[in-house]
């Protein structure tokens, strides 16, 4: 029986060429691996920038709140119209958190861990509820009250407190 071995030679720069073959496309890896991680890290920057932005507009109306749970203030008639100027100013606010979590730059236990008080505490008070129930206001509350069911169920599926949170949703 006769055997035949085949001679294979290989180039020495056939495996020079493997090599830098190789190399680059670890490179090219960590590269990829790189700006994905700069990606990221400038995603969670512009995400703490947003929130930054959000909460500095909503501090500004910390009187409102003050106002609503205040005694002398237990029907929407007694607002000043300062007040009322700034309750529409919060659900404006609100509006535009709707639209950020709608557009998904930030998602909502970002959001809750930072504005779910003032939120419900807000929309689960009764002379906002009359005010957003007017004839005026009521065919442009359907963001927020979209805004509300999510947010509600939300902090039910996660077990998050709805203690005095009423439902405002029909």
């Amino acid at each position: 029986m006769e055997i035949h071995l085949a001679v294979v030679t290989i180039d020495k720069w056939e495996v020079v060429g493997a090599i830098a073959s190789t190399v680059n496309a670890i490179a090219s890896l960590v590269a990829i691996s790189f700006v994905a991680i700069q990606l990221k890290s400038s995603n969670r920057i512009a995400q703490a920038q947003l929130i930054n932005e959000l909460e500095r507009d909503i501090a500004a109306d910390t009187y409102v709140y003050v106002a609503l749970e205040s005694k002398e203030c237990k029907d929407i008639d007694k607002l000043t119209d300062e007040q009322r100027i700034g309750v529409l100013k919060c659900i404006s606010f609100f509006e535009r958190v709707h639209l950020i979590l709608e557009t998904k730059v930030v998602d909502i236990e970002v959001i809750d861990r930072t504005f779910a008080g003032r939120f419900f505490i807000l929309f689960n008070n009764p002379k906002v509820q009359e005010i957003m129930s007017t004839t005026e206001i009521s065919p442009f509350m359907t963001s927020t009250r979209d805004l509300y069911s999510k947010w509600y169920a939300y902090r039910k599926e996660k077990g998050l407190p709805l203690t005095g949170f009423r439902d405002i949703i029909p």
